[in-house]
């Protein structure tokens, strides 16, 4: 990627979402379906892959989430199944494809046009800037989120 504004998303990217798989990775078996700092842990990383499709998803494709309704992946409800370290890690896998190949379509000319899936799904203008920011502002909230509740259970975050 010879643009270095974009390299400069794809890189900080990158970087939060292994964070976030490094999270799944340690995360003890006592603690990933239990309700943790108002959500069940593992919900709350499946929360912050799934989000990438707001952010990434180009408007008029269909979704890549076909596990959970709308109710579980925005965190209002919780859901009777649970997923798997490795589910979830072939879910992240799959939204990592997404945002990077979001990423790799952008430039720095392309920045403040309107992001028409973001803005559609959230009914307000939104560029391609604020869906780059948001992608990376968003996985490192839950990033944060989830290592305070790692540290809570004596267990070292990954951040």
């Amino acid at each position: 990627m010879s643009d270095p504004v974009m390299r400069c998303f794809k890189d900080e990217f990158e970087k939060f979402h292994d964070l976030l798989i490094k999270q799944i990775d340690v995360c003890p078996n006592e603690l990933w379906t239990k309700k943790v700092g108002g959500y069940i842990y593992w919900q709350q990383l499946f929360h912050a892959f799934a989000c990438i499709e707001l952010f990434a998803l180009p408007d008029g494709q269909a979704s890549l989430q076909t596990q959970y309704k709308r109710e579980v992946v925005l965190l209002s409800q919780e859901p009777e199944t649970h997923m798997t370290k490795e589910q979830l890690k072939d879910f992240a896998a799959t939204m990592k494809n997404l945002a990077l190949s979001f990423i790799a379509s952008m430039n720095a000319d392309k920045l403040h046009l309107e992001h028409a899936g973001m803005s559609k799904r959230l009914k307000t203008s939104k560029t391609n800037q604020h869906a780059l920011i948001a992608l990376i502002r968003h996985a490192n909230y839950h990033l944060g989120c989830c290592d305070a509740e790692l540290r809570r259970h004596g267990i070292p975050g990954v951040y």
